[in-house]
């Protein structure tokens, strides 16, 4: 893993909020994902609305027929999510979690597709599980799968080490972001660089 330079993190950020319109429904549906922290008190209109409403507002194109589903999901899940609270990737013992980590993920209904997935556990818990896409996964080989998406928070993780804690906390305190997200923001404009050598 190339190690990440805290301004080039800094700077990915600041390039990201101003060409894309993903930041602001980031902001937008942080807010609103407040809720999620009782999950027993959801409706499946709020899981509609804010889950499926943030992941598609990303084109994730989950059909909203499949909110019941996540909810049931959630609720099955709602005692191993609550155990990740105040972990961070950064330290966590992803060996000791896999289990629970790929129950999580794998849960979901198969019409959420892996990066819309992706996308709900992040607002669920923006510290420990990071977003991905299909740019991603194929950069970085790993499969579209519950095994995939452990081995990729694995690969996260070692980007996390390449920094210090005050790094780490510097750069929250800027982008008031996880830590997780900028980097997410890092990878996907070099994902994307990469298109555009291929693309002309």
């Amino acid at each position: 893993m190339k190690e990440l330079l805290k301004e080039k993190l800094i700077e990915g950020h600041k390039r990201y909020s101003l060409e894309t319109k993903f930041d602001k429904s980031y902001i937008d549906y942080k807010e609103k994902f407040k809720i999620f922290k009782d999950i027993n008190n959801l409706s499946v209109d709020d899981v509609r609305k804010i889950a499926i409403g943030f992941a598609n507002s990303w084109h994730s194109r989950i059909d909203k027929n499949s909110a019941k589903d996540i909810l049931n999901h959630l609720r099955n899940i709602q005692n191993l999510l609550l155990n990740l609270n105040g972990n961070y990737l950064f330290n966590l013992n992803l060996d000791d979690n896999e289990e629970e980590i790929t129950k999580i993920y794998s849960g979901f209904p198969k019409k959420v597709k892996p990066t819309g997935r992706s996308k709900i556990l992040h607002m669920l818990n923006g510290n420990v599980f990071p977003m991905w896409d299909e740019g991603m996964r194929i950069r970085y080989g790993v499969y579209p799968n519950a095994q995939g998406y452990f081995n990729y928070m694995n690969l996260i993780q070692k980007q996390l080490k390449t920094l210090s804690k005050e790094d780490i906390k510097e750069i929250e305190k800027l982008t008031r972001r996880p830590i997780i997200k900028i980097i997410d923001e890092t990878n996907w404009f070099e994902v994307n660089k990469l298109k555009e050598v291929y693309q002309n």
